[in-house]
């Protein structure tokens, strides 16, 4: 089912199998605020086997990748004199200058 103008709803049908997509203009990002994120982050994540989900033999499951595990931030403290000398050390270790 398709929202279009003015409330009026378009629906689709057609025969399996079949390949769905979306475009990322479909619809605005909602992005989270920092107290979510906080909270998220003391959340355990519940891990669920594929066949704990119930999902009729119809569907078949793939594959899937997680992402990969993103770099811890270096605060930089001091002066902002001091800060941007940090900052150019850091880089010039990385050969980013």
């Amino acid at each position: 089912t398709k929202k279009i103008d003015g409330g009026v709803k378009q629906e689709y049908s057609l025969n399996l199998p079949a390949i769905i997509g979306a475009d990322k203009g479909l619809n605005t990002p909602r992005y989270p605020n920092l107290p979510g994120i906080m909270k998220a982050k003391r959340k355990p994540i519940e891990e669920v086997s594929w066949e704990g989900l119930n999902i009729s033999d119809n569907f078949s499951f793939t594959n899937y990748n997680l992402p990969g595990e993103r770099p811890s931030v270096d605060m930089l403290t001091g002066t902002e004199e001091e800060q941007v000398n940090q900052l150019i050390t850091k880089l010039k270790e990385q050969k980013a200058l």
